[in-house]
């Protein structure tokens, strides 16, 4: 919530992440800081798990069409940065149209406190006209930076992770090793969770800004009004004519984006040679 506060706050209002959560804490209770966490806490291991299964799904595919008389288990260990860059940004796409409501409904939340239901209900109303009818649009403010977000990011996020652990490998061994499952048995759980946390701070430095656009779009939404991507950008430049807005909020999303990606990504390598092995 500390990031939200920040980075859909235009700069005449905006504080440092540290003074935000410091101001909505005695406002309520420290309770206040979780506004929102019943969509992602409800939808979290679903969403993992179709991004992972697509991703895998994607690799299998890729592989099979290069190599069409291999084992079927050979994606496994004989994969290019390039399939996973491909597969990546494929299951990010996929998700981001489960995502983008929860996002939405989340940020409704954060910036007026209220329940799941509320917030849902009030999105729905908000986007129907003034006929007083419903629409799901509103549900899916924002969705071309949320897009970017989930697909792209998500590409960057996989890729660096791979690429950092074969890069470690190499220093030791050498040799810049293709056998990913190799690469992954001789690294130790530290060094993956270093690789993990590193790949995840890079993704979040890199879509940031698509991050805030994305951000001011709900928060203007709220307010009834709806900004394309592009006018929002231009707004938020125009603010202080330089691109500094679009990194207000970073420091507390880099911090969170650390100890998450170092926790995700080697479990997800454990689990997968694990079920290989058996």
């Amino acid at each position: 919530r500390a990031k939200i506060s920040t980075s859909a706050t235009p700069a005449a209002s905006a504080a440092s992440s540290t003074v935000s959560a410091a101001r909505m804490a005695p406002k309520r209770s420290l309770l206040s800081l979780y506004a929102g966490v019943q969509g992602p806490l409800m939808s979290v291991g679903v969403v993992q798990a179709i991004n992972f299964a697509v991703y895998d799904s994607c690799r299998r595919l890729l592989h099979k069409r290069r190599h069409p008389n291999a084992p079927p288990d050979a994606y496994l260990h004989d994969f290019s940065l390039a399939d996973v860059a491909i597969s990546s940004s494929v299951a990010g796409g996929t998700i981001s149209v489960i995502t983008s409501p929860l996002q939405a409904i989340k940020t409704n939340q954060q910036i007026n406190p209220q329940s799941f239901r509320t917030a849902m209900t009030q999105l729905y109303f908000q986007s129907g006209g003034s006929k007083g009818r419903g629409s799901i649009r509103g549900f899916f403010t924002g969705f071309p930076p949320h897009l970017f977000c989930d697909s792209f990011g998500r590409m960057i996020y996989l890729s660096c992770y791979e690429l950092a652990k074969r890069y470690l490998d190499k220093s030791r061994s050498g040799n810049l090793v293709e056998d990913s499952s190799a690469t992954a048995s001789r690294l130790t759980l530290q060094e993956r969770m270093a690789c993990a946390g590193a790949s995840g701070m890079i993704c979040w430095a890199i879509i940031y800004p698509a991050d805030v656009i994305r951000s001011r779009m709900y928060a203007n939404a709220i307010a009834e009004r709806r900004p394309g991507p592009w006018q929002m950008a231009k707004s938020i430049y125009q603010e202080e004519r330089s691109f500094r807005p679009f990194y207000r909020g970073l420091g507390v999303t880099v911090i969170r984006a650390a100890p998450v990606a170092a926790a995700v990504l080697p479990v997800y390598d454990f689990a997968h040679a694990w079920l290989s092995s058996h």
